[in-house]
């Protein structure tokens, strides 16, 4: 189901609330501040931390509230907290870092959010994250979740985990999450509040402001969710083709419109059913996948998170289009980066009965259990198909999000209508997002009387995050936005300036490749060309395994070793331990009728730019041992010396891909692989 990729993974989110002009006051003692343990985030060391007085507690919430907001029984919540004090002086404002998705811990988040902010934003001012209700010590857990691996087991999976929470279940809407916000406010002694949320933040930033806007100082949007969710996220289908239209620029020689591949797939898809594929794990073992519509739509979703996995989208779906389906089922082989597709995660729970609470159902108020399939396939009918395209209703139906909540008992609770208050406002919105496409941003926008919004050219969802490895004009828009400066727009895109650049066009075969290099015999020629498409893809391929790895510790012998598979067949798995650059390469190949063999090992210190020693073999190739360096290609190839500019696409960046700011970026985009929420 597309809300859930692998698994039912919840976005980041931050919301920040600022105090009133006058000083804030000390914490509650009910908060229980001590001092912070040493801490991991998400497998990396947390960054230094801006304070020499980070403290750690809980604040206590009812489970239940009626609607005037009085605890109803006797069942409470202890909510994590932590806190950065001013290095100096009392606090004149409070920002408060929420983590939602729904389901995010975030108190691991707290730091990375305060070298967001910066040091001269913070001055004077203190931070608090607190995890939201039904993650950290209270975390809501369905292990029937587990069993669902496709739509037709959707029903049973999510009735036994509604059944499983009882009661409880009806207190996980974002209504609660807004009113949990509110008793820190009045517990922190703070008078207004200025929101900052990430995706699904934004909508308890927006539910909040029109809950209580005499409250609101301020708002700050980062990947805009509206209040309203719409249960067929047509704005993201809309989205699809524009992304991949930018994405490619001038930069696609191998194609004259990469949306329009997109189009041309879904249509070979339906008419012929689905391309059957072959992807290879780091042992280099063969394994057969289906190639849909619907997961071509996840995995233009799944680059909203890691834009790394998007750069070889373009030429993935113009050979699919053309019945080659390997290049996509490298990037959609479930074992790709590591053994084994783990089962859900623990906010799995809270993220269906948020969802299923808030989220806007495909069929009429009221409709029965028993009948919302039904009514479901007619709201579908009801879509003309230009709304759907590039995809179309057989797309979502498969997709299985419009049957996420199909056996939840509850009906969705009345999303707020209430205007939102007039204060100052900044909306933040990657052209290339497609789980919030700018669309909604806009959409938003127009609600809010003293809207700011900035668009950033090319930027997928988590805008701040993302951002931050290429301009990192959002982070400045930010960064004036509070501090009372001149937000400014950010600058057009250019090539130059990306972190990643678009992956070549590869052709099924050694023989499709240019023949004519630097005098050499053609056969000589074409394992030149196909030398370098293999080094691209070892290159691309082993940054995209560092980043999968940014969550594991991988000097821990207990993990398993690092690798992936090659495009047509062979693997590459990592020499032993405590290493990022020493691997062996086994058969892969890259083209048909070319294969290597060998080692890769460290140019430098710092691991980064890689040797790869090999010995080339296969049916159509010139013979030998090749050196292959970021610039050269050295060696013997059919008895002829070999000495040439390594003219491969290695523009994965990969210093930028392990840098901290990458790891900070990838912990805080999340991996969720659905809409906005």
């Amino acid at each position: 189901m597309r809300t859930r990729a692998k698994r039912l993974t919840a976005l980041t989110v931050l919301a920040v609330c600022a105090g009133a002009t006058a000083p804030a006051a000390a914490p509650a003692a009910g908060f229980g501040l001590r001092a912070c343990p040493d801490e991991m985030l998400y497998g990396l060391p947390d960054q230094p931390k801006p304070t020499a007085d980070p403290r750690c507690g809980t604040l206590s919430v009812p489970l239940a509230r009626d609607a005037a907001g009085a605890a109803v029984g006797r069942r409470r919540l202890r909510l994590a907290l932590k806190l950065l004090r001013p290095r100096s002086g009392p606090a004149r404002e409070t920002i408060v870092v929420l983590a939602g998705g729904p389901g995010q811990d975030a108190t691991p988040l707290l730091y990375s959010a305060a070298e967001q902010l910066g040091a001269a934003t913070l001055r004077g001012r203190q931070l608090v994250a607190i995890d939201q209700r039904g993650t950290g010590r209270d975390a809501l857990s369905c292990p029937s979740l587990e069993t669902i691996r496709s739509e037709a087991q959707l029903d049973a999976g999510i009735g036994a985990c509604a059944r499983r929470l009882g009661d409880a279940r009806r207190s996980y809407a974002s209504a609660d999450s807004v009113a949990d916000l509110e008793a820190l406010r009045v517990a922190l002694g703070v008078a207004r509040v200025t929101l900052y949320g990430t995706s699904y933040g934004t909508k308890v930033a927006l539910d909040y402001a029109a809950r209580h806007p005499e409250r609101v100082e301020r708002l700050v949007l980062d990947s805009v969710v509206p209040q309203t969710v719409d249960p067929f996220q047509l704005s993201t289908l809309a989205a699809t083709a524009p992304m991949l239209r930018e994405l490619c620029g001038r930069a696609c020689p191998f194609t004259r419109d990469a949306g329009e591949d997109l189009t041309a797939l879904v249509r070979r898809l339906r008419a012929d059913g689905p391309l059957p594929a072959r992807w290879y794990d780091r042992r280099g073992r063969a394994h057969t996948l289906a190639i849909t519509p619907e997961r071509v739509l996840g995995l233009l979703l799944a680059g909203d998170l890691n834009p790394f996995e998007r750069a070889p989208l373009p030429a993935a779906l113009r050979s699919a289009a053309a019945g080659d389906g390997a290049p996509l089922a490298q990037l959609l082989g479930p074992d790709v980066f590591k053994d084994g597709d783990g089962g859900p995660s623990d906010d799995d729970a809270l993220f269906v009965a948020t969802r299923c609470l808030d989220g806007a159902a495909p069929w009429p108020a009221g409709t029965p259990l028993a009948q919302r399939r039904a009514a479901t396939e007619s709201a579908l009918a009801a879509l003309p198909a230009e709304a759907l395209a590039p995809f179309d209703a057989a797309t979502l139906r498969a997709d299985g999000g419009l049957a996420l909540c199909r056996a939840w008992p509850e009906e969705p609770l009345p999303q707020s209508a209430a205007p939102l208050p007039d204060v100052p406002a900044l909306l933040l919105s990657g052209t290339a997002d497609l789980r919030t496409p700018t669309a909604d941003a806009i959409a938003v926008a127009r609600l809010l009387p003293r809207a700011r919004l900035v668009t950033a050219p090319g930027v997928g969802h988590s805008v701040l995050s993302w951002d931050a490895l290429r301009t990192g004009c959002t982070t400045r828009a930010l960064r004036a936005f509070l501090t009372g400066g001149t937000v400014r727009d950010c600058p057009p895109a250019r090539a130059d300036r990306n972190t990643l650049a678009v992956r070549p066009f590869v052709p099924a075969r050694l023989a499709a490749l240019p023949a004519e290099r630097a005098g050499l015999p053609p056969r000589v020629a074409r394992t030149v060309a196909g030398l370098e498409a293999t080094y691209g893809d070892l290159d691309w391929m082993r940054g995209l395994t560092l980043i999968a790895s940014l969550g594991t510790d991988i000097d821990d012998p207990r993990q398993p070793k690092l690798g992936w598979g090659g495009l047509r067949g062979g693997g590459a798995r990592q020499r032993g331990e405590y290493t990022v650059s020493s691997f062996d390469i086994s058969d892969y190949t890259v083209v048909a009728g070319l294969r290597v063999n060998g080692r890769s090992a460290a140019i430098d210190s710092d691991d980064l730019d890689l040797r790869y020693r090999l010995r080339v073999g296969g049916a159509a190739a010139a013979h030998g041992v090749v050196t292959i360096t970021p610039r050269r290609i050295r060696g013997r190839l059919g008895g002829r010396r070999i000495d040439l500019p390594n003219r491969a696409s290695t523009t994965f960046a990969v210093p930028a891909a392990v840098t901290a700011g990458a790891a900070r970026a990838a912990a805080t985009a999340g991996e969720g692989a659905g809409g906005g929420f």
